[in-house]
This record gives structure tokens, sequence and C-alpha cells, in this order.
């Protein structure tokens, strides 16, 4: 089915034409494939999308990379993760995030009332991809977009910091935090501080909504050499050959800051 939705341009199953897309940009790492998708045009990449949900195929969307961002701009001194979110956006000042840091945010430490349940159809996930336009209007209504969204979340009964929850909405809410303090869209910090100095071969694209709220969740795509490109970037401590593109004091905090306490509860 995807070789009579794309042709043989789009589904490449020949293993020489394939294997240049299977190593490493060093070298190092190889695997295996047996098609090799080029989608031309944005209706093709929705139709397997959707042959994808048919067939019950999971994929693996690209996340934001906005803590990394965040780490760019904090050596640049124009974010401070200790300060309340509100500095950044005051528009959530009713919300949950009315009372939280942005360290909270980065830490998935938010007191949040929201249940990261993808399977329930009239559940706080559903509503939460009408408002970001990945789903169109069934159980709930579109009342807004995705930061309308944020704002109408309420806080838990425990305080922020003391448990660790991996919530979607923390994510796009750091991506709206970086845009105020960075002054500038997360398209642009991302190849500003990011895609540009990390070398990327190709283009990156991040979806957004109707009023241009960037998906800083899990909407971004890009090529897996450039995201095993990123990823080597991490390894190699922020570094890129004799590049230092994201602080490595940056790359400790992720990796030693986090607090054992919340993480246990």
């Amino acid at each position: 089915r995807l070789l009579d939705l794309l042709g043989p341009q789009g589904c490449v199953t020949d293993d020489d034409l394939i294997a240049p897309w299977l190593t490493d940009w060093r070298g190092r790492y190889s695997g295996t494939s047996i098609a090799l998708l080029a989608p031309a045009t944005t209706d093709e990449v929705a139709a397997i999308v959707r042959l994808a949900a048919e067939a019950r195929v999971a994929l693996v969307p690209q996340g934001g990379n906005t803590g990394t961002v965040a780490g760019a701009l904090v050596d640049r001194g124009e974010l401070d993760p200790e300060a309340p979110v509100t500095r950044y956006v005051p528009e959530l000042r009713l919300s949950a995030y009315g009372d939280a840091t942005v360290r909270h945010v980065l830490d998935m430490t938010v007191s949040l009332r929201f249940i990261e349940d993808y399977l329930d159809p009239k559940g706080d996930v559903a509503r939460y991809r009408v408002a970001m336009d990945w789903d169109p209007p069934a159980a709930f209504p579109h009342e807004g977009g995705l930061h309308h969204f944020l704002g109408t979340l309420r806080k838990d009964q425990i305080l922020h910091g003391e448990r660790f929850e991996y919530a979607s909405p923390n994510s796009d809410l750091l991506g709206w935090i970086l845009e105020r303090a960075g002054g500038a869209s997360v398209a642009e910090l991302l190849t500003r501080h990011l895609w540009g100095p990390l070398g990327a071969q190709s283009d990156g694209y991040i979806t957004v909504d109707r009023h241009g709220a960037a998906r800083t969740a899990g909407g971004i795509c890009v090529t897996l050499r450039d995201l095993a490109r990123f990823g080597d970037m991490v390894r190699m401590n922020g570094r890129v050959g004799d590049r230092q593109v994201i602080p490595q004091a940056w790359i400790d905090d992720i990796s030693t800051r986090g607090s054992e306490e919340a993480w246990r509860k």
C-alpha cells in the first residue's frame, strides 16, 4: 500500500539505495530497514500516518529539543531557570503554572492535574489534541489554541517539586517560555542555537496550531541522520568537534540536577 501511495521514488526498497541512510555520519553505527519512505508533499505524509494508524503501527515523533535550547539561553543570560514561569508568561498566573518555576517545568515536577492517557476519547489528551489542531473537534469543541489550553490546566493537591510526573503540556509551555526569553520563535531559536551549530544536514519542521503556537512536546520532524547528530552532541557533553554547542554545565545539569526523591514518588 505504501508503494501504491508513494510510487517507487517515494517508497524505496532497493538495498543499495537504502544503505546510505542506515549508517550514522561518522560511520560508527548502522542498522537495517525494509524500506525508506520519502514523501514529497504534506498530503503524502498525512496519508502515511493514516496507513500506520490503520495497521496499528506506532510512529515515534521527534520531540522539541527545548531543554537543550534552554541551556543556550541560560548561558547567554536570557533565561533564569529559578525564575517563576509568570516572569515570562504572565498569562498563566491563574493556571497550575501560576506559582511554578521554570525549573519545575524543566524537571517535570509541576503539580498538574493532567492524565496522559492517549486512549481515552474523552480524556485530557483528547481535549489537548483538539486544542493543538492535531485532531478535529469530536468529544470536545475547539475552544482556543495550545496556549489557551495551557491556561486551563489546574494544580494538583501536591506542591510543585514534590513528584516527577511526565506531562506533555510542560514541554509545550517550555517552548512558549523560550520564545519570550529569547525574543524569537521556537523555529528560529532551534535554528540559531542548535540546528545550525549542530551542522544538521537537512531542515527540520515543527507543527504549529492555527495561531502559530509551536508543538514543542512532540511536533518536530527531522531526519534520522540529524537526530543521531543531536544524540551524539549530548553524548559528547554538548560538543560537536571543537565547538561547544550546548554548555557542558547544562548537560551536567540535565544528568545530575534532578531530584531522586521526586523520581521515587
